[in-house]
């Protein structure tokens, strides 16, 4: 289902489920390839969804699509079962178009040792994961079965 939420993301996706399926004549596979705006703050929501795929590791999350300089593509995926499909090591791959390896914005301690980052630093790719399960995921993983 797509629902567009201008004021808090761009494209919503509440319960999909998203399927990948290699052939022999395709290497990787992704889910999201999105060309965000660098200026536009929200992008694409992925929550209560599912992420399956054929084999171990054969497919990514996604990737950036780097039109031009003035994309930064954007993508949440939450509270989401991802399966041993997805390259649990590198989630998410190098942009489209420009080769920009992904770099994610992981934070720096402010003077109090807390931890900071902005999502929105456009020095670093705006791609997350959060409250997720299942083997593919790195933030809950449950055992394979």
């Amino acid at each position: 289902m797509w629902i567009s939420f201008p004021a808090a993301a761009r494209w919503c996706l509440i319960t999909p489920i998203f399927r990948v399926v290699n052939s022999r004549t395709q290497k990787e596979a992704y889910v999201f390839a999105p060309a965000t705006l660098k200026s536009v703050t929200y992008g694409f929501l992925a929550t209560n969804s599912r992420f399956t795929a054929s084999g171990d590791n054969v497919a990514q999350l996604g990737r950036a699509l780097d039109v031009d300089g003035n994309s930064n593509g954007q993508v949440v995926i939450r509270d989401s079962a991802i399966n041993e499909g997805f390259n649990i090591a590198q989630p998410w791959a190098a942009a489209v178009g420009s080769g920009r390896p992904f770099s994610g914005n992981t934070g720096s301690a402010d003077d109090k040792g807390n931890l900071q980052r902005n999502l929105n630093d456009n020095g670093f790719n705006r791609m997350w994961e959060y409250n997720n399960r299942g083997v593919g995921s790195t933030v809950v993983a449950e055992p394979k079965q």
